[in-house]
């Protein structure tokens, strides 16, 4: 199946088919994606996305599935270079291209581009990127601390509050950078606080309130805190 739809593709890509009908190239090109036939595929749309014979709509389909190409084959710095290409087209085609760029940067956890490509997009589109620009942020803090950077940690949170004041991780971000500085005392409190309004979610810090009251010595404290914080959620009896 897979030789004979290549024998037949190279056919089509060597008559004028290839600009009567541009649309049959696509076709097969699709066919030899889906085979897992992706050098092959990339070739067919790099050919027609250039082919200045062809209708421009037929270039631009095919330049967006050479980014999808690229996508799949896992080479995500080809695939960015290909959704640029496409953003440079019209005002249109930008804001696809930057939608699947945001897609894109998030898949590969690329957090700093995925900030400036949303922000971008909530200028252009006037949609709501806010949760989504904080979450990026908290991602970034989160690093941060793991690289025991507090203070580039508390620059990001800060970015994620400013986004979304009401961002619960951020303010559980904020309790671990202030524990992380040895402030453990402020640090609880700006635990509870995270899910003072949000009570379904006292778990999410029960796990960092009771150990660290104990590693403290203030045990009688930190079992007051599970026996209170039980009574909205009993799982936290266990987790502590």
């Amino acid at each position: 199946m897979t030789d004979r739809l290549l024998d037949r593709v190279r056919k089509v890509m060597t008559t004028e088919n290839t600009v009567n009908d541009p649309q049959k190239v696509l076709d097969e090109a699709a066919q030899l994606r889906g085979l897992g036939k992706f050098s092959d595929a990339i070739g067919l749309h790099q050919q027609l996305s250039a082919d200045k014979n062809i209708p421009l709509q037929v270039r631009i389909d095919a330049l967006k599935e050479l980014a999808i190409d690229f996508l799949k084959a896992g080479m995500f710095d080809r695939a960015e270079a290909a959704y640029e290409e496409l953003a440079d087209q019209t005002e249109e085609l930008r804001i696809e291209a930057d939608k699947q760029l945001l897609k894109l940067y998030e898949m590969t956890k690329d957090w700093n581009k995925a900030v400036t490509k949303a922000e971008e997009l909530q200028k252009i589109t006037k949609e709501q990127y806010q949760s989504r620009i904080a979450q990026f942020y908290c991602e970034l803090a989160a690093i941060s601390l793991k690289l025991k950077k507090p203070e580039e940690a508390e620059k990001n949170v800060l970015e994620a509050l400013k986004a979304e004041p009401t961002s619960v991780r951020a303010r559980i971000l904020r309790g671990d950078i202030l524990k992380a500085k040895g402030e453990t005392d402020a640090a609880v409190k700006a635990w509870q606080e995270a899910v003072k309004d949000s009570p379904n979610l006292e778990s999410l810090v029960a796990v960092k309130i009771f150990p660290t009251l104990a590693l403290q010595g203030k045990m009688q404290e930190a079992v007051g805190y599970v026996l209170q914080a039980a009574q909205k959620d009993p799982a936290i009896l266990n987790l502590a």
